[in-house]
């Protein structure tokens, strides 16, 4: 009974890894016409407001890229070797990055992001799930403030680690 239970557990594990390995290369196809398509696109423009635009999509389709990348990597659940991408980053310039790309749906709320965090703060963390973490944190402010609001960023030493705040004037 343990010998059938194991087989049938991981013939589970293979088929989550095969639609894991489907889902990547189905979502990273469409991706790579994007990716090469809107620097020409961009280049053609004139108008300084659409290519803002641009910039702000191509932001966001190299973060999906890069997103499907990473998860592709992390899907490796059977694999002792998972490893995340930790190196010194400096917070500040994660939270701008951040805020850049949420500017769309920020200016539609005129909600105005304002970064307090100092530039002498570094963290040792995986830079892409940082950005995944404060984006999720900029979407529920931004869902839950209103129009005219602001979303404020601070981070403070706290012993050996740093203490990231997002403070909204919606109503959590």
């Amino acid at each position: 009974e343990v010998k059938r239970r194991t087989e049938y557990i991981q013939k589970l594990l293979d088929q989550k890894n095969d639609f894991i390995k489907q889902l990547g290369h189905d979502l990273k196809t469409p991706l790579t016409p994007i990716l090469s398509l809107l620097p020409l696109i961009r280049e053609r423009v004139k108008d300084e407001d659409t290519r803002k635009l641009v910039d702000v999509v191509l932001r966001n389709a190299n973060y999906i890229k890069n997103l499907v990348i990473e998860t592709l990597k992390l899907a490796k659940l059977n694999s002792p070797d998972i490893k995340f991408d930790i190196k010194k980053v400096k917070l500040s310039d994660v939270v701008e990055e951040s805020i850049k790309e949420n500017e769309i749906t920020m200016k539609q709320k005129n909600i105005q992001p304002i970064n307090r965090i100092d530039e002498d703060i570094f963290v040792k963390a995986d830079r892409l799930r940082l950005k995944e973490v404060l984006t999720n944190l900029i979407s529920n402010s931004v869902k839950y403030t209103p129009e005219g609001g602001k979303i404020e960023f601070l981070a403070r030493p706290d012993g050996e680690n740093i203490v990231v705040e997002v403070r909204d004037t919606g109503i959590g």
